[in-house]
């Protein structure tokens, strides 16, 4: 069996646990249940999943417990995961220092070149670029440079954050996820690099969808002068297939990682 199959098929094959995954991905999306609510589940969901990508990586096909209160044989404790979960979050932002870096330093630049060949409309976006840019004008060679240095980093950090996230889960030594040496020195590049592309359209499929989905079921109570029990089961449904969605896509694209560095 491929890694693409097996990786889609073990959200599938654990139902009960996969349509806990998206209760709990529910709470922690969402902000109406409360900043606390996000803080404890979302890293607790990622180290879950980590952990999880880590198992399968080893041949393992059902999802861990999520009732696990003590560290066992590859199942990790509610502490222990979020702890994980926690460090993804973090190394994520590490990586992401030098781009966020460039973006507060030649964010006029780099707005400069959109505005430059037309891309932007006359909407917020462009009318906050045209404030920044009063009395500011920069050549096109001036504007691009700075985001040709943004999309390097960019494409380094996309490249290298799912590694040093399944190195820190893997390893739990933090300094293991910025060894760039035994990081880039992965086996089956090509393989790893289609995968981390086709999670990459996973991910963006989702955001779409909450996009364009989430504002209308999640606001749906807000636009009503008097909310029915039809209109609070929509709701709550469509955030809980949001929330199902999301996590059935981590569950994909770190096992599938996983399983393309193996």
């Amino acid at each position: 069996m491929n890694i693409y199959k097996e990786s889609i098929l073990i959200p599938i094959k654990n139902i009960k646990k996969t349509l806990m995954g998206g209760l709990f991905s529910m709470f922690a999306m969402f902000s109406s249940t409360g900043p606390i609510a996000s803080f404890f589940l979302g890293p607790y969901i990622r180290g879950y999943v980590l952990d999880q990508a880590i198992k399968s990586d080893s041949g393992g096909v059902l999802l861990g417990d999520w009732k696990a209160k003590e560290v066992q044989k590859g199942i990790r404790g509610f502490g222990d995961r979020w702890r994980v979960g926690m460090g993804s979050f973090l190394i994520s932002f590490i990586y992401s220092i030098p781009s966020l870096l460039i973006i507060f330093l030649f964010g006029p630049r780099i707005g400069s070149f959109f505005v430059s060949i037309s891309v932007l409309n006359e909407n917020s976006t462009y009318k906050l670029v045209r404030y920044f840019l009063d009395n500011q004008t920069y050549s096109l060679v001036e504007s691009t440079i700075p985001l040709l240095i943004l999309i390097f980093f960019v494409t380094i950090a996309i490249y290298i954050i799912p590694l040093a996230q399944l190195e820190w889960a893997k390893t739990q030594k933090f300094k293991r996820a910025f060894s760039w040496k035994s990081l880039l020195l992965i086996n089956n590049n090509k393989r790893y690099l289609l995968a981390r592309l086709l999670t990459l359209l996973t991910t963006f499929s989702l955001w779409v969808a909450v996009r364009h989905f989430a504002p209308e079921s999640y606001f749906l109570l807000g636009h009503v002068d008097q909310p029915t029990i039809a209109s609070l089961i929509i709701t709550i449904a469509s955030m809980f297939i949001i929330g199902l969605i999301n996590f059935i896509v981590q569950i994909f694209n770190y096992t599938l990682i996983a399983k393309s560095i193996k």
